[in-house]
């Protein structure tokens, strides 16, 4: 590797703000899984067991997460840096909820469980920025628990995708029969297929033959939240 080991793990929110000494003594102590990857390669599948804390280092991923009948499968790209597992690690289901391909070659770091506990959760900084990461994913999935179902299709099509994807910007895929959008949304296959075609006309989806192309996910939130009033 081009950058020392300092510099890498510097740029991961895990270990910012931590001094030299401090970083020279968790490497000693911690085994650094530093993992390549090429394109095009599983490497986290959903439902398997989260015993690690993965980085994405080097890359871009692509994140899948499906309903639990499989009939819709929600895909968005993850640009490093970035973490993976932090809210699955602890809890009543220690598994992981998407699975992960790369998009590109990649470099990731892969951390066990122990040794996260008994070897970097007793530095401070560590401690804080734990916390702080495991917050802010919490606070994001108690925000979307007061987004009730909305009378208003527009409204309710971009709820669903933001209760299934990580970021709520940039470029979203959905995979699913229109058939399976009118099961999970309630509502009749013509009231999909029309507000669908309603989107398409305002550019903000494109679709395809069991796909759905989100070109910019911010732009639909927008336009749902302007359709309804909403600033």
């Amino acid at each position: 590797m081009q950058e020392s080991i300092y510099e890498i793990l510097l740029q991961l929110p895990l270990f910012q703000g931590l001094g030299r000494n401090e970083l020279t003594d968790i490497v000693s102590k911690v085994k650094m899984d530093f993992r390549k990857y090429e394109h095009d390669k599983t490497v986290i599948k959903a439902d398997t067991p989260c015993t690690e804390l993965v980085f994405l280092i080097r890359g871009e991923l692509i994140a899948e997460r499906e309903t639990p009948n499989h009939s819709l499968t929600f895909s968005e790209k993850l640009p490093a840096p970035a973490v993976i597992g932090i809210e699955n690690i602890f809890g009543i289901s220690q598994h992981h909820t998407r699975t992960y391909k790369t998009n590109s070659d990649v470099q990731m770091l892969f951390i066990a469980k122990s040794y996260l506990i008994q070897n970097m959760l007793p530095y401070e900084v560590c401690r804080f920025n734990f916390l702080n990461l495991l917050s802010a994913s919490l606070q994001r999935q108690n925000k979307l628990l007061w987004d009730f179902p909305e009378s208003d299709l527009v409204r309710r099509f971009t709820q669903i995708l933001k209760n299934n994807l990580l970021k709520p910007s940039g470029e979203k895929h959905i995979k699913g029969k229109m058939v399976d959008w009118a099961e999970y949304m309630k509502v009749t296959r013509l009231a999909v297929s029309n507000m669908l075609n309603q989107l398409e006309q305002q550019k903000l989806i494109v679709l395809e033959r069991k796909q759905i192309t989100v070109p910019a996910m911010q732009d639909l939130v927008q336009y749902a939240n302007e359709q309804n009033g909403i600033g």
